[in-house]
């Protein structure tokens, strides 16, 4: 039963570490073939965790509604950044927490589009892997 609640305790602790989306908001409109900052929070840790690293993702929804999808399982479409994550606390904004930007590219695609973070990060003491993925629907258009 001890075993039990640890493995509780730590599923909670690396579910609260996730990363998301700062900017762009849910609903934003970007243009197609622009270049906009993507800015990344990562929440606070009360454990110790290591970033692995985050691939951010563009899926365009071809329903014509971003309701049903789940870059978990429906994928993450083009591939906009993979590679290293190291948020820190920015000193003219530090309500905002930790956090890191990057500048990514959209492709040409227009509609209903889901853009997603997929994580990597050992977490705690005995640096447990732990990955995440989340998302945020935005439109594509001029």
């Amino acid at each position: 039963m001890k075993a039990f609640f640890a493995l509780v305790a730590l599923a909670a602790g690396a579910a609260a570490q996730t990363a998301s989306f700062l900017i762009p908001q849910p609903g934003a409109t970007i243009a197609p073939g622009s270049t906009v900052t993507v800015q990344v929070h990562q929440d606070e840790s009360t454990s110790d965790d290591v970033q692995l690293g985050i691939a951010i993702g563009l899926a365009t929804c071809f329903s014509g509604t971003c309701a049903n999808y789940d870059p978990a399982q429906d994928g993450m479409g083009t591939i906009l950044y993979s590679g290293p994550f190291n948020p820190q606390f920015n000193s003219s904004d530090p309500e905002a927490g930790l956090q890191e930007s990057f500048t990514l590219t959209f492709p040409g695609s227009t509609g209903p589009s889901v853009l997603s973070i997929a994580q990597m990060q050992a977490v705690g003491v005995n640096k447990i892997p732990t990955f995440n993925v989340v998302d945020v629907v935005i439109e594509m258009s001029d």
